[in-house]
């Protein structure tokens, strides 16, 4: 019945392979976590994340529908899927809007990513979840410093990898 009623949820079948059910039957359902997304912005409207967001910051220039991320909010339901008590908080460090003088060079980028895992920490994130493509692979890059930084004062930081691997340096 529990196998079910659990993929009958969207991503219910992946869920269901991942195991987490056993994770809920044992009261580990995300509650009093919080968990951040820096990405292109999370649409805290979808119906998959009504109540699941406590904290929308935006370091970009990007207003109105551009705050919604096309790749932000997937991540945020997934997350929120996986763990339904958790508070979800949206960091938008990368524009939707390409458009002149709105859309964020890659310095831009880089100051915006580093400002959002800064006020994730000062919000209280636990758990900080990084989909970001830069060209980084050296423990000597900003980010790479930050995320050091805060996993010392025991924030768990997940970053995606191999979105920009093609444009590193040979050996990186």
């Amino acid at each position: 019945v529990i196998g079910a009623v659990v993929r009958s949820f969207p991503l219910g079948e992946s869920l269901w392979r991942l195991g987490v059910h056993k994770l809920w039957t044992q009261g580990l359902t995300g509650k009093g976590i919080k968990i951040a997304v820096v990405d292109n912005g999370v649409d805290f409207g979808h119906p998959d994340l009504q109540g699941a967001g406590t904290v929308f910051e935006n370091m970009t220039y990007d207003r109105g529908d551009h705050t919604k991320g096309g790749h932000g909010t997937p991540m945020a339901s997934i997350i929120h899927a996986i763990a339904p008590d958790a508070e979800i908080q949206s960091y938008q460090a990368w524009s939707n809007a390409e458009l002149p003088g709105v859309i964020l060079n890659e310095e831009e980028s880089l100051k915006a990513t580093l400002q959002a895992l800064d006020r994730a920490k000062a919000n209280g994130a636990n758990i900080i979840s990084i989909s970001g493509g830069f060209t980084i692979g050296y423990g000597s890059d900003a980010i790479s410093k930050k995320v050091s930084e805060l996993t010392k004062e025991g924030i768990v930081v997940i970053v995606s990898a191999g979105n920009e691997g093609d444009q590193l340096p040979k050996g990186a």
